[in-house]
């Protein structure tokens, strides 16, 4: 796929500047607005460098250093943005999860649970304040890597938000299983608002995994 940094209006650039954009973009092409934006600030550069003198010769080229560690300094720069938004998605799905905890609890019946079920309210309730602790220390982490500070060994930029990705899987896991349970105490009419509070968690989690995946990039160590 050909970026928009690539198709540019403008002077046409010499193969070896377009080869460069080209493995820039390949080494973004986890996340396409960076690509896309990255891609573009540096066509513009070579086609003013071009207007200027011309030709875009081998040493402008050098002066941005090899592709791949081009691409990887832009990753870097904007790894502690992207922590701090993936944080902000973290506590977004924790809200909707306790909203929708309240939501079912409105509806389904407190009492008559079969007490082996109890495993499934632990996990729904203290697997969500583990949520809870998992994105304020990825919000601390992810400012302090903004300002440059070194981060504790108790602040894993990569661990954190996996961490709490996995508590609120736990913490769901177990809502589900109560949810189920209940569900064969009252009658049918009832099932509407429990599924669909059920089915918004699965939603949540998926846009987080998703979210997850894209971050894993931004945080892998610099080579």
């Amino acid at each position: 796929m050909t970026s928009p940094g690539l198709d540019h209006p403008g002077l046409d650039l010499p193969d070896a500047a377009r080869t460069y954009l080209g493995e820039v973009q390949q080494a973004l092409a986890f996340d396409p607005q960076l690509a896309t934006q990255v891609t573009a600030e540096l066509h513009d550069h070579f086609s003013e460098a071009l207007e200027r003198n011309s030709e875009v010769d081998a040493s402008l080229l050098r002066g941005f250093g090899p592709p791949q560690h081009y691409a990887q300094a832009m990753i870097h720069a904007q790894a502690p943005r992207q922590l701090r938004a993936s944080a902000g998605l973290m506590f977004t799905a924790l809200l909707l999860i306790i909203l929708t905890m309240n939501l079912r609890s409105a509806v389904l019946p407190d009492g008559g649970l079969d007490g082996r079920l109890s495993l499934a309210h632990w996990l729904d309730h203290y697997c969500l304040i583990v949520a809870f602790a998992g994105a304020a220390l990825t919000l601390v982490a992810a400012r302090r890597l903004g300002r440059g500070q070194p981060l504790p060994p108790w602040l894993p930029p990569r661990l954190l938000p996996s961490l709490t990705l996995i508590a609120l899987l736990l913490s769901c896991t177990g809502g589900a299983v109560l949810t189920w349970a209940a569900l064969a105490m009252i009658g049918p009419g009832a099932f509407a608002a429990p599924l669909l509070t059920t089915a918004a968690e699965m939603v949540a989690l998926a846009l987080l995994a998703a979210d997850q995946r894209r971050l894993f990039f931004y945080l892998r160590p610099q080579r």
